[in-house]
């Protein structure tokens, strides 16, 4: 387990000075590297803090544990702070969580996304997708969450919907058409792509 972490690390930081070193503006003729210096400094700024509910950092794993003839999974959510494991809860997640001001956003199978309350790990909601839709990608935006559903049993007839909800309650409260092959969503700040 440390070997991979060590190496996960190492490759990370491999793919970071590729980066650094390909995409670095200063290598120009044309720029001063003081004001390239100064831009990074104000881009790579922390942000102001969590902004979870409890106002904590906080990590959320999906811990898959594997004994006997059935595997179980559960999601973890440990306090970064004092390395305490807040709470578990039994849940099989496909794809990836998305975490909210108040509420970690999975998709469980049979479609349906599902909320756990940030604090205590409490279900809060199941939302199954629309009558014939198909969950295509999700997202979360503080206390909003996104879904785009595929429309109809054939991927090819490239309609869809974004669904806009409320994450405390799961209501939904916004859907726009999509006419286009959909994808999933992305946002932030209110602006959804």
């Amino acid at each position: 387990m440390r070997r991979t972490a060590q190496a996960g690390l190492w490759f990370g930081a491999l793919a970071l000075s590729a980066c650094a070193t390909t995409l670095d503006p200063t290598q120009r003729g044309d720029v001063e590297p003081e004001k390239v210096a100064e831009a990074l400094a104000a881009s790579l700024a922390p942000a102001a803090g969590p902004v979870n509910h409890l106002h904590k950092p906080l990590a959320f794993i999906v811990a898959d544990q594997s004994g006997g003839a059935a595997a179980t999974s559960h999601i973890l959510a440990v306090d970064l702070e004092t390395r305490r494991l807040l709470w578990s809860v039994d849940a099989q997640v496909l794809g990836r969580m998305e975490v909210g001001n108040d509420v970690v956003l999975f998709w469980e199978p049979g479609d349906a996304l599902q909320a756990l309350d940030v604090t205590t790990g409490a279900r809060r909601w199941s939302r199954p997708p629309p009558n014939g839709a198909t969950l295509i990608g999700y997202t979360t935006d503080g206390a909003r969450g996104y879904a785009v559903y595929q429309m109809g049993s054939s991927s090819r007839s490239g309609s869809g919907e974004l669904v806009g909800f409320s994450l405390a309650s799961g209501d939904i409260d916004a859907r726009t058409p999509l006419s286009a092959h959909p994808g999933g969503p992305s946002a932030r700040g209110g602006v959804v792509a």
